[in-house]
């Protein structure tokens, strides 16, 4: 995977603002364990060919809230956010659980590889994780342990498995592992009451879909390019809120039966089509034969 080489100017604005929040800080110690997990993850990740270590090099606990990246929250020492997109990550993630007031982790953009670690599942402060293209492989660990996540987003890496349960998840509101090798089922979605974007399409996931019930701030579900198969569920009820043209649903084995709810989400129906049809499939219907050869077009769109 060929890494990022320039910083859009909004990603360069969110890193400048951190650090400025973080440099306002006073002076104090983290909890040498939260020390000691940052430290880990600099030398885990090559941190010296960084593009930016500011900060990092120094062995004093009292500045590590003005290390680049990382926030703490002024009153409790606490580390809460460590905010690296970008910035020449290499090497695999180490174990995180000590940063456990960490709410915040962005990776994305780098070249990270190894798996997501295990037990990120038992840091019950988390509210967001970005990984988004780099080279992690293996499983996603446990999220429905997490009551506070929001935001779990994976996509352009090469992670297989399952996806997990996300029962209780009842704060997420965006999901995406987009472009990966994930395979089994989609997992119930019930109970789910903030989704407002699923996206798991380019991988390799079967089964049916299962119903949308429920999920009335849904804005965009992403499922094509898959192997799912099946009567395609009703548009989420009691409110739909998938926005026109938002949502993709094929290539995929689903039955193709109309319905105009879908048309209008997946936006097939400003070009004449019922959701399943467009020139762009093979033969211009809803199927995954063009996986029949075991070859996925992994071209990322970002």
């Amino acid at each position: 995977m060929k890494k990022n080489s320039q910083r859009s100017p909004l990603r360069m604005l969110s890193i400048a603002t951190v650090a400025i929040g973080a440099a306002c800080s006073s002076a104090q110690a983290v909890p040498t364990a939260e020390y000691d997990a940052l430290r880990a993850l600099y030398q885990a990740t090559n941190g010296a060919a960084w593009f930016d270590n500011t900060g990092w090099i120094d062995n004093d606990p009292t500045e590590v809230c003005n290390w680049f990246g990382v926030t703490c929250d002024q009153g409790t020492g606490h580390v809460v956010q460590v905010l690296l997109p970008d910035n020449n990550l290499t090497g695999s993630l180490p174990d995180l659980s000590n940063l456990n007031f960490v709410h915040y982790f962005d990776f994305d953009y780098n070249l990270l590889s190894g798996p997501i670690p295990a037990n990120l599942g038992t840091m019950t402060n988390l509210d967001t994780f970005h990984a988004t293209k780099n080279l992690l492989s293996g499983p996603i660990p446990t999220l429905n342990t997490l009551p506070k996540l929001s935001e779990f987003i994976a996509p352009g890496n090469f992670l297989t498995g399952q996806i997990p349960d996300m029962q209780g998840l009842t704060a997420l509101g965006n999901f995406n592992v987009s472009y990966n090798f994930l395979s089994g089922t989609i997992p119930p979605l019930t109970n789910l009451p903030n989704l407002r974007e699923f996206n798991i399409e380019h991988n390799q996931v079967s089964g049916t879909i299962p119903t949308l019930a429920g999920l009335n701030t849904l804005s965009a579900f992403i499922v094509g390019y898959n192997h799912l198969y099946g009567v395609l569920p009703p548009v989420p009820a009691p409110v739909n809120s998938l926005n026109d043209g938002d949502s993709t649903l094929c290539p995929n084995n689903l039955i193709q039966r109309t319905d105009p709810a879908w048309d209008a989400a997946t936006g097939e129906v400003l070009l004449g089509y019922s959701w399943y049809q467009d020139i762009a499939y093979p033969g211009g219907f809803c199927s995954d034969l063009m996986f029949a050869d075991g070859f996925d077009p992994r071209v990322l769109p970002f």
